[in-house]
């Protein structure tokens, strides 16, 4: 949860907002706020049809969202082209399709037993590179 509060007010923050000078105490008081909507999302998860008397269930749902960092994390150390913008618009785009399967709102029957993570991970890797090359192509 900590990691991911930072990553969201350094990263995605950053990339949103560039002109935007969080002073620390600020950004400490935010990522607070951050953690406890997050344990919030948890909590909500926890008593949800699907969470009910199965921590694995939940565990498995925080690993797959923790996998949406992926791509955005690590995808600009392979991709020289990498944008800002397009890893905050990944990590976006991954986490609502993820979600969205998790828990029925988006219904689609994924092929050979694969779970949400891996389609979600699939959308942010087109997201990622598409969104990098784009604008790199409107400039010309």
């Amino acid at each position: 949860l900590l990691t991911l509060s930072s990553v969201l007010i350094r990263d995605v923050f950053g990339a949103v907002a560039p002109n935007v000078k969080l002073t620390p105490k600020r950004e400490m008081m935010i990522g607070r706020i951050v953690t406890i909507l997050m344990i919030g999302l948890l909590v909500l998860a926890a008593f949800s049809p699907e969470g009910k008397g199965s921590i694995i269930a939940i565990a498995s749902k925080g690993i797959g969202l923790a996998f949406m960092l992926l791509v955005p994390v690590i995808g600009p150390l392979f991709w020289p082209r990498a944008t800002g913008l397009a890893a905050s618009a990944a990590l976006l785009i991954g986490v609502i399709v993820q979600l969205g399967l998790e828990f029925n709102i988006i219904e689609f029957d994924i092929p050979y037993g694969f779970g949400s993570p891996i389609l979600a991970f699939v959308v942010q890797v087109f997201i990622f590179a598409g969104l990098s090359v784009l604008p790199r192509r409107l400039k010309t």
